[in-house]
């Protein structure tokens, strides 16, 4: 059933496809394209397209077939299955290559912060659905003394992630960064309670903490601001 052959060569047609893509796109393509986005969909690195349009298509090959060297001591099955969840990677590559050619030819060259959520949660779920079909090996899957020692425990705990991952994954799906969750996001990272020591805060959380040291609260609010003032905790 899994033939790991034909994970090998499905891999290796999704690498070609996304080449295919990349040379399709090329004419229209700027010069400089980006490769990177900030938290906020927007873009904030970028490359000459020649290694833009290149960089995805190499990684899903290499990675597709480069690692399954990872897994030549492993059974016959494990080394399928091993296949096939690289496989996956390589679509997920050539899917996020496609988001970011649509990206850097849209104005703004913003991308989709929801379906990028979406496009890792299906990820996710497809690797950890694989997982529950695994016996313990070395090279995928939760390694641990107990789960290796007994195969019983490694099917309880891979059947037991893959449904937390699933709803994990829903969730992240649907709790994708919005205007509605910024706001409320900044006013908890904001509040009395909530004391941010090791993670960075948005600037208008540290503009409001500053205003709050200071005594005054009649400073303009910065124009970077992720929330407005009537989203953040009173300072009372």
């Amino acid at each position: 059933m899994w033939n790991r052959k034909l994970s090998g060569i499905v891999s290796v047609l999704v690498a070609l496809a996304a080449a295919a893509l990349s040379w399709a796109v090329w004419p229209g393509m700027p010069e400089q394209m980006p490769i990177h986005w900030g938290p906020h969909g927007t873009p904030d690195g970028f490359a000459p397209k020649a290694i833009g349009l290149s960089l995805m298509p190499v990684m899903a090959l290499v990675m597709s077939l480069g690692l399954r060297l990872v897994a030549f001591r492993e059974s016959e099955k494990t080394k399928a299955l091993f296949g096939w969840t690289l496989a996956a990677l390589a679509g997920f590559f050539f899917a996020l290559h496609a988001m970011m050619i649509h990206a850097a030819l849209t104005p703004g060259m913003a991308l989709s912060l929801p379906a990028m959520f979406a496009l890792i949660g299906v990820l996710l779920v497809v690797m950890a659905g694989l997982m529950t079909k695994t016996e313990p090996n070395r090279v995928m899957g939760y390694r641990m003394k107990a789960t290796m020692n007994d195969p019983t425990v490694w099917n309880l705990v891979h059947r037991f992630a893959f449904k937390t991952i699933t709803i994990s994954s829903l969730a992240m799906s649907r709790a994708s960064p919005s205007k509605a969750s910024r706001r409320w996001f900044c006013a908890w990272c904001c509040s009395s309670r909530a004391r941010w020591h090791r993670w960075p805060t948005p600037r208008c959380c540290r503009a409001r903490a500053a205003e709050r040291r200071s005594g005054s609260s009649s400073r303009a609010r910065p124009a970077f601001s992720l929330c407005p003032r009537s989203a953040l905790p009173s300072s009372r």
